[in-house]
């Protein structure tokens, strides 16, 4: 992306502040005119008739302010090396982008592995079932009745997190069995 600059100078400077509005604004167009075509500062009166809202009295009144030289149908933004990027500089910042980017590419194929890039661990699987948080849910392809199943009351060893309400046991003595569609809880041995 191409940026132009209004200098912060334009501000103090009697050149600048003399302009009409309309003038002004052919002035700051034909600037961003000439850094977005890389033209560094150098206009023809061809370029002058592409420039968005450029008024044909401008480069008359610029001549006269100083700000633009002219010469057989040339024109040149006096100012134009002073506070725009060169079309060199603006070339150099572009190869430095296309490298970076063929370099982060080369990078990414280097540590890019041969199989899938996702290993689903032990509770990733939507399958999976907690102990707490067990619920058999009932669908459309399931036929009956939803069974919840809830412990009856907590033992001394089982611990009730009352942030997510998950039950937790230091010796379990139960295990979830999911056969044929529904989970029951076993014994452990």
């Amino acid at each position: 992306m191409t940026d132009s600059r209004l200098p912060e100078r334009y501000l103090n400077d009697r050149r600048i502040n003399r302009l009409s509005a309309e003038h002004f604004r052919s002035y700051v167009m034909a600037t961003l005119w000439s850094v977005s075509n890389r033209t560094d500062g150098v206009l023809t009166d061809q370029d002058l008739t592409l420039i968005p809202g450029f008024s044909m009295t401008a480069p008359a009144a610029f001549e006269a302010a100083e700000l633009w030289a002219g010469r057989s149908g040339e024109w040149t933004i006096e100012d134009f090396a002073a506070t725009q990027t060169s079309r060199h500089d603006l070339e150099t910042l572009d190869n430095a982008r296309r490298a970076d980017r063929d370099k982060k590419r080369r990078q990414r194929a280097e540590r890019k592995p041969d199989g899938p890039t996702f290993t689903p661990s032990p509770g990733d699987d939507p399958g999976d079932v907690s102990r707490g948080t067990a619920q058999d849910r009932t669908g459309q392809a399931r036929q009956g009745q939803a069974e919840y199943l809830e412990p009856s009351g907590l033992d001394e060893t089982e611990t009730v997190n009352e942030q997510t309400g998950e039950v937790t046991d230091a010796a379990p003595r139960y295990a979830y069995v999911t056969e044929n569609g529904k989970t029951r809880r076993v014994r452990a041995a």
